[in-house]
């Protein structure tokens, strides 16, 4: 999926739930691994409106950042669409079910055995709650 696609799909939801808050933040990526290649490669893009996460947030750990953004959780800050809520895909020879509810309800602080599980969405649920309604924003303290 290419930054254009998503960009559309963010637009997309951002009409159907009657905000204008993802055209305002833009698209965070995380500077590690393939969200390097990503950032090179928009920046070369005119508007790409993607930015960096603060290293401050990336180096401090899953645990940490699930910390972060369990107030915003626990104040029902954070919510989901019907359509998110409801998705379903098999994934990795999974059964079909929901991926992101899955993480959230497997996912551990502190767990010893966490690199053996996955959990990619439940660290975007946090970097999303912490960028969309904490204090760090890019160039942000923590």
């Amino acid at each position: 999926m290419n930054t254009s696609t998503v960009q559309a799909n963010l637009n997309l939801l951002a009409g159907i739930h009657n905000t204008n808050r993802v055209l305002d933040t833009g698209i965070f990526v995380e500077d590690k691994q393939s969200g390097t290649i990503v950032l090179q490669n928009m920046s070369r893009v005119p508007g790409s409106n993607v930015y960096s996460i603060d290293s401050k947030l990336t180096s401090i750990g899953k645990d940490e950042r699930a910390f972060a953004a369990s107030p915003y959780i626990h104040q029902n800050r954070v919510r989901f669409t019907d359509r998110a809520f409801e998705k379903t895909i098999a994934f990795k020879e999974m059964k079909e079910r929901n991926h992101l509810l899955a993480q959230m309800a497997e996912f551990r602080i502190g767990d010893p055995e966490a690199q053996t599980r996955a959990d990619d969405l439940v660290d975007c649920l946090c970097y999303g709650a912490i960028l969309g309604l904490g204090q760090l924003t890019t160039g942000g303290a923590l």
